[in-house]
């Protein structure tokens, strides 16, 4: 007894609708209240000098990130370039001797 989708798509439609009718969890005032975006997200001010401090971090953790990426590039191209050189060296007359 199938409908061929078309009833499917009815319940579809109908739950879709009555979505629209509820407000979202953030048009009720949720995370980013009025009284919330009066003042500033963060309470507390920085000094340049932590400001310099967490620059410092922040491109010393970059820079570390950098290199991470390219040592792990560096060995995957060398294990592929090692596997096709290790694959390539078989003769395939060895391998139907094999199997046969």
């Amino acid at each position: 007894m199938s409908f061929g989708g078309s009833v499917q798509s009815m319940i579809t439609s109908m739950k879709n609708n009555s979505r629209s009718k509820r407000k979202s969890y953030f048009d009720r005032g949720g995370l980013y209240s009025k009284k919330q975006r009066k003042g500033s997200f963060f309470k507390k001010k920085a000094t340049p000098e932590e400001l310099e401090k967490i620059r410092e971090k922040m491109l010393y953790q970059r820079k570390e990130n950098r290199y991470r990426l390219l040592l792990i590039l560096l060995l995957s191209a060398i294990f592929l370039i090692g596997l096709l050189w290790f694959l390539n060296s078989f003769s395939y007359t060895d391998i139907k001797g094999f199997f046969s």
